[in-house]
């Protein structure tokens, strides 16, 4: 199992979810199953107890999934929001307007003195959406940080 390195096990999950990770929750027990989706990482020992732990169990755990590309478009537009800078947001909506708006938004974030702050809204975003759906599943929360 992946060790959690915040403290809320959930920021966790949104950012191994955000880095394109395989996440499962137990749903009895609240325990979390981080699973990396590169060959080597998932050939060794610990990838490998972990793979089996929930392929063997698969009606214990549930999978959690990363934002569809609608909710993303929905948390870049949030964020535009939270700007105090009405020319600096319309051109953040022009650029969401126009063609490939997700990497053109990223590529302003990255130029921008905003860009940390985008990051942290993100993760947070995809920490409230990973909170919705276990809430929907009836897993009970808080999780169980893994050892």
């Amino acid at each position: 199992m992946a060790y959690l390195h915040s403290k809320d096990p959930l920021i966790e999950i949104a950012h191994s979810l955000d880095m394109g990770m395989l996440c499962y929750v137990h749903k009895n027990k609240g325990e979390v199953v981080i699973l990396a989706t590169d060959d080597e990482a998932m050939l060794d020992d610990e990838g490998l107890a972990d793979l089996d732990l929930v392929e063997n169990n698969p009606n214990s755990y549930i999978r959690l999934e990363r934002p569809d590309s609608k909710a993303a478009f929905r948390f870049m537009q949030k964020f535009i929001e939270t700007f105090e800078n009405d020319d600096r947001k319309q051109a953040l909506y022009d650029l969401l307007r126009g063609p490939r708006p997700f990497h053109h938004f990223s590529h302003a974030m990255k130029k921008s003195k905003k860009g940390a702050a985008w990051e942290v809204f993100r993760v947070n975003a995809i920490r409230d959406h990973v909170e919705k759906e276990l809430e929907d599943a009836d897993v009970t929360l808080p999780l169980k940080p893994l050892e």
